[in-house]
């Protein structure tokens, strides 16, 4: 994916983060091949935490979810952690890289 100049830089503190959730699962996150020079050519292999640094989105450096120091973010209860925020969720830069991992877990 092209990188924008203002293009979002995972640190080494969210990276190492990120890389232990994906190493429980195993995330390969790498698009399936368009044709057959692509199944030779294309990505192999594409970490959680490449994926999430490929987007050219908005994250900010810590959340509540951070913060808080939620190691598991359950689906129930993604609400009352975000909800105890000071910046609305529709703000660009609200959730962390490693609260997006979280959720995508």
């Amino acid at each position: 994916m092209p990188r924008s100049d203002d293009h979002y830089r995972l640190n080494s503190r969210q990276r190492r983060e990120i890389d232990q959730i994906g190493q429980k699962f195993h995330f390969n996150l790498a698009p399936p091949p368009g044709s057959l020079d692509e199944i030779t050519t294309g990505p192999k292999f594409l970490s959680l935490a490449d994926f999430i640094e490929d987007f050219d989105w908005k994250y900010s450096d810590l959340d509540i979810v951070d913060r808080l120091e939620i190691k598991h973010l359950d689906a129930e209860n993604v609400c009352r952690y975000i909800g105890q925020s000071d910046v609305l969720v529709e703000e660009p830069g609200h959730l962390s890289p490693v609260t997006v991992a979280k959720g995508i877990e």
